[in-house]
């Protein structure tokens, strides 16, 4: 009797362990990169973690990507999952594949509208996923663009979600891995990868105090066209078009510890610097 207790509390104990590894939330999240002028779409996992078969098999999912209306969508290169991963031997990509897409609905005419899924035959898993880590699934290039183009964004449920401008059709995204449940949970606005921005001019810039807890101050020999505060991860924080001084002041207090960016654009090139906030 005394170890049969004890078998099903090892039981429990196990299966515990993991539904607390499981992911529970992860967000999409899409780089535009500068060498290949390609868009590489991920996940993020923003709570749990996966590292047995049961946790790390890719489920049903869908992500929908707006497009600015006439440019034509294509999947160039697939990362993640892996076909027939389960002991971490795989090596041919899953085969993500776009559904017909909905061209200039009503209500949306600037935009056509590419949903993307996995395949689900034969099973596709990841290699072990920790919290926080960011995994590529695919990559995409839109004809005729060799710039990044701030208009190609992920479909969003809330704003984006009238059903009836899409004729019945459901966009909305979801991603389900390790189970049918959704953990989906939101998207990460990128713009370029920051490792890629090398374009830096000879125009000297004085950004101080560096690091801060409290306020940066910017300062260029020259105005400016374009200011962008960004975190570490391309999203914008603060942006200043056309600013007509050549001194800035930008309050930091409510900003998360961590690494930033300044990006300035004088009309010919761009000048990213880095600072710190503790």
């Amino acid at each position: 009797m005394k170890k049969s207790i004890y078998v099903c509390l090892l039981m429990c104990v196990g299966l515990l362990s993991t539904l607390e590894a499981q992911i529970s939330e992860l967000k999409y999240l899409m780089n535009y990169n500068c060498e290949t002028s390609q868009y590489d779409v991920s996940i993020k996992i923003m709570e749990g973690s996966a590292n047995t078969i049961l946790d790390r098999i890719q489920f049903n999912s869908q992500l929908t990507i707006l497009i600015p209306t006439g440019m034509s969508f294509e999947i160039v290169d697939r990362y993640q999952p892996l076909e027939n991963n389960q002991t971490y031997q795989g090596t041919v990509p899953n085969g993500w594949a776009t559904y017909t897409p909905i061209i200039s609905p009503d209500g949306h005419e600037k935009y056509d509208f590419y949903s993307v899924a996995p395949k689900l035959a034969p099973a596709s898993f990841f290699n072990d996923i920790e919290e926080g880590e960011e995994i590529c699934l695919f990559s995409f290039a839109v004809d005729g663009e060799e710039e990044f183009n701030e208009r190609i964004r992920f479909f969003d449920n809330e704003i984006d979600n009238d059903l009836s401008l899409f004729e019945g059709a459901d966009l909305r995204n979801g991603y389900s891995i390790g189970g049918a449940a959704d953990k989906y949970n939101g998207n990460i606005h990128h713009n370029c990868v920051l490792s890629a921005v090398t374009q830096v001019s000879d125009q000297e810039t004085n950004i101080y105090p560096n690091p801060t807890n409290s306020k940066i101050n910017i300062d260029v020999t020259e105005n400016i066209k374009h200011l962008k505060m960004m975190d570490s991860s391309g999203y914008i924080i603060k942006e200043i078009i056309d600013p007509s001084i050549s001194t800035y002041t930008i309050d930091v207090t409510r900003l998360s510890a961590g690494i930033y960016y300044i990006q300035l654009d004088n009309g010919g090139t761009i000048n990213t610097q880095q600072f710190v906030v503790y």
